[in-house]
């Protein structure tokens, strides 16, 4: 079976790995059916979704509509990659859980 791909972008260690948890308890996954990416410390570069079996998007502080005068550098970085990645998964059509944290795109 095909790992599935978790994003985090919760950037407390404590709350990130709860997180990540309750992904595992509430999928029926083992962390070793998963590739997690926690994005405050890596990057989507690269990332090739036909290795995987769908992606599970978890929440964070900041918010896509946030005022881009008041984004961090944290999340103006993960946000330039989460767009185009956004548009591999619609055009895709891929398997994708967002539990909170979504790009609305408009066709």
């Amino acid at each position: 079976m095909k790992p599935f791909l978790i994003l985090q972008l919760r950037p407390i260690n404590e709350v990130a790995d709860n997180e990540y948890q309750a992904f595992l308890t509430h999928a029926r996954l083992r962390a070793e059916d998963t590739h997690r990416i926690r994005m405050e410390r890596e990057s989507l570069t690269g990332i090739d979704l036909k290795r995987y079996a769908g992606v599970i998007m978890g929440g964070g502080p900041s918010n896509i509509s946030d005022d881009l005068n008041e984004k961090t550098d944290f999340q103006r970085r993960f946000e330039a990659e989460l767009v185009p990645f956004f548009d591999q998964v619609f055009a895709l059509d891929f398997p994708y859980l967002g539990s909170c944290y979504l790009r609305v795109v408009f066709y």
